[in-house]
Order: C-alpha cells, then structure tokens, then sequence
C-alpha cells in the first residue's frame, strides 16, 4: 500500500462528535483531534469517546456512547426508551457531519469519577424498541403483496425501509395473518421474498442476498485507506461471497480506514491501492473513538 500521508484533513483541522438527544439537546465535542497524530486542542468542552458496531443480520446493533464533563442536570436529558444520535465530522462541522448512529437509548450507566468528573455511558440500539418488542394482531386479505405486508409490519414497528428490492414479491393467494411479535413474523415474509433485511439507523434495507447498496465512496491512501490484508474465512462468509479464490475460499479482507460513516452493513465501495483494488460489499465492523483515533474497520466480501 502507497505510504500513509502523515496528515488527513478535508477542510478543518480534526474531527468533532455531537450526540443529540430526543429533546433536541446537543452535547458537541469541541475537540479538534487530528485522527493521524492524536493531538487534541485545549477548547474540549465535552469529551466524546464511541463504539459503534454494524453487521447484515437481523439484529439491532447496540453502539456504547461515553461522554465525560457532563454535569448532573444534564443526564436528564438521556432517557431509557427515547431517542439518540451520534454525528461525526471535519470542520467546519455542519458542512462534513455524517451519522454515525440513530438510534433507541437502551441503557444509561452514570460513574462519579471524582468531584468534577462525570463519566456517562450510554447504550443505543441502532434502531426502534419496537422492533424487538412490539406485538401486532393483523388479517391481510386474499393476494396481498409480501412487500405490502412487509411495509405495514415495519411501519407498526416505526421503521421506515430505505430500499425494498426483494428477488421475489410473492402474493398470499389466501391471505395471511399475523399475530405475535414483529420481528419474526417480518423476518418469515422476508424469507418467503427470498431475501433478506437488516436495520441500520431506523431504517431498514431488504436485498437480495448476494446483493449490497450501492454508493460512490472509493477509499485510497489520500483519503484514509490504512490497512487491507486478508481475513480467514469463515463459514458464514460463503453466503455473503460471490466471488472465491483458487482454492475455493470467499475473497474476505479485513479493512482499517480513518473514520467512514458512510460505510455500514451491505455497502458497496471501491479500494485502490497498491495492496488492494476492487469492489467490496461491507458485512460487518466498527466505527470507534478511542481518544487517539477516529476509525473505521470492516470486514468486505468481494463484489461483482
């Protein structure tokens, strides 16, 4: 791979966080770090520090949120059950910010550090509570559509679909009912559609197997592209490879980038480097802020 630039910016001089709760307050991190140096400017007002996770099953992924300085009033505002977002960006922020979780606040852990250190942890479920709780009652008539079904169900769950490109809309000759929880009763007409769903930031995306979202991210070393190598392969990685090598193995690499939003479950992006070019679907990883580093990583599967 082409040597690392020993400096990444867009425009401003560092990443900044902002994490917004569901009454419209906003706690923005002020730090200006540069993701290569880990260097942080004297102006923090709260120090924001993230773990958020994403992969292609059906799961709500739980992101761990940590914010330090916040005062006793403030905690207030993050409740069991409402909802949270993390954005993240260059300077000038609102110009660069891109969203990183969009979730339901599922748990809130608060640590007295010492007199003037307040620790505050926050879980948040990338997605709605309903989507694991909620119960539903309903009688869809003769030849109703899966895709019809699948959007009534999702919306009683307060999930909106992104993109809806089943292999198969098959109609329901003699009707269906569903009683029971959400989720499972979603995941049968999906199946019955031949393909498969998975949610990310409230929204949910149902595809084709072997197919991903398409988008025009393309990462190099000049733009954050830090490390690619092959990962081992696992069982799991032949339903989400299309493409294998010689000996029968899924083409799975393991990618580490400067922090990239826009990469979640089923993206599709292009790497060009001297190590690795090509065309990748995202199947799982993790966006992070460990106080040195603003990263992403990502295990892909190769894309036709």
């Amino acid at each position: 791979m082409a040597k690392r630039k020993s400096e990444f910016k867009i425009e401003g001089a560092g990443w900044r966080s902002k994490v917004t709760t569901a009454d419209g307050t906003e706690f923005f991190s002020k730090e200006a770090q540069q993701p290569d140096r880990g260097t942080n400017s004297g102006d923090a007002g709260f120090v924001i520090r993230f773990d958020v996770p994403f992969d292609t099953s059906p799961d709500v992924n739980v992101g761990k949120l940590q914010i330090y300085n916040v005062k006793k009033e403030e905690v207030s505002h993050f409740v069991r059950g409402e909802l949270c977002k993390l954005e993240a960006g260059y300077e000038p922020f609102d110009k660069h910010k891109e969203l990183v979780i969009d979730g339901t606040i599922e748990d809130v852990i608060v640590e007295e550090m010492d007199k003037v250190t307040r620790a505050l942890t926050v879980y948040v479920g990338d997605g709605s509570e309903l989507w694991s709780a909620a119960t539903v009652a309903r009688r869809y008539g003769a030849g109703t559509l899966a895709s019809v079904i699948c959007r009534d169900l999702l919306d009683a769950a307060e999930i909106d679909i992104e993109i809806l490109e089943p292999a198969e809309d098959p109609t329901y000759e003699k009707g269906l009912t569903v009683c029971g929880p959400i989720r499972p009763e979603v995941e049968m007409v999906v199946r019955d559609m031949r393909s498969k769903i998975h949610i990310s930031r409230r929204l949910a995306y149902i595809l084709k197997p072997d197919e991903g979202i398409q988008s025009d991210i393309v990462l190099n070393s000049d733009n954050g592209l830090l490390a690619a190598k092959p990962a081992m392969a696992l069982a799991s990685d032949f339903k989400h490879s299309a493409k294998f090598d010689e000996a029968d193995t899924p083409m799975v690499y393991e990618i580490r980038a400067l922090l990239t939003p826009r990469i979640f479950a089923d993206v599709v992006f292009r790497t060009e480097s001297d190590s690795l070019t090509g065309k990748w679907r995202a199947i799982l990883g993790t966006h992070c802020c460990d106080g040195r580093r603003f990263l992403t990583t990502v295990r892909v599967a190769a894309y036709n």
